[in-house]
């Protein structure tokens, strides 16, 4: 028999065959298992980038973000806002990221439609640690993508980290307006 009762009264194996057999069948299960694990789909875009750059890295679906209309009298606000206060902008993401491929291009449309131009949007890849190589992300202790973080000279002003409270535009003109 191939069996014998161990001290708690269940069988145990005996043959050193059937051990390396067991330990052959194991084994074998998780090779394959790892076999079948799917790449990753996008590339990882790390470091400062153009929003044009990004979207030949990403390799996402959509960048277009066809479901948002920002609000157009929060869009001319922020228009304004935005020639009076002197202001830029750092935007962090990851390209790995779910929250980033719906939130940056809503942002980049409503950047857009209120006429920044894009020598005030300073645009960060992240990695899945919220690293990068120039180091901006850690000095901005960014935790979470996407994070928009509003500039008035080197000064913090405010950010909208992950998703907006109310909206995209209706956050950046409440921090405009500080």
């Amino acid at each position: 028999m191939f069996f014998e009762q161990n001290f708690f009264g269940g069988k145990i194996m005996k043959n050193k065959i059937s051990r390396l057999c067991l330990t052959a069948l194991v084994i074998g299960f998780f090779v394959n298992g790892c076999a079948a694990t799917k790449p990753l789909q996008s590339e990882l875009v790390t470091g400062q980038c153009s929003w044009d750059a990004w979207k030949e890295s990403a390799k996402w679906q959509s960048y277009d973000a066809a479901d948002y209309m920002p609000d157009s009298a929060s869009v001319q606000k922020i228009k304004m806002l935005v020639n009076q206060n002197e202001v830029s902008f750092l935007l962090f993401g990851g390209s790995w990221c779910g929250d980033s491929k719906i939130g940056m291009p809503k942002i980049l449309k409503l950047m857009n439609a209120a006429g920044v131009p894009l020598e005030k949007l300073a645009i960060y890849g992240v990695d899945r640690l919220k690293k990068e190589e120039t180091g901006t992300a850690e000095r901005y202790k960014v935790l979470r993508v996407p994070t928009l973080i509003v500039l008035k000279g080197n000064a913090e002003k405010g950010r909208i980290i992950e998703v907006p409270e109310e909206s995209w535009e209706k956050d950046l003109e409440k921090i405009l307006e500080k």
